[in-house]
């Protein structure tokens, strides 16, 4: 069954490592293919990212057929967000 990290992030800590050693894909040059669903972003009561359900939602469309998730992708949600927390 496929599965996300459930590592959060600490507020205003960055979920990047440093990556200058690894080698660069050019977006081009990615090959997408099967299934991949728009997802809502669901927030607690403040306006603040839900992870738990977040996680939930995403390892459920994974693990029924899924290939991918597009994360803020078709909604209009990311002007929402700030750049840390997309």
């Amino acid at each position: 069954m496929p599965s996300i990290a459930r590592e959060i992030p600490e507020s205003g800590e960055s979920t990047r490592s440093d990556r200058s050693s690894e080698p660069q894909t050019e977006l081009s040059q990615i090959k997408l293919s099967g299934i991949w669903a728009p997802c809502l972003t669901p927030v607690l009561s403040d306006f603040s990212i839900d992870h738990e359900r977040l996680f939930q939602h995403v390892n459920w469309l994974l693990s029924n057929g899924c290939h991918g998730v597009v994360l803020f992708g078709t909604t209009g949600e990311a002007a929402s967000f700030s750049a840390v927390e997309r």
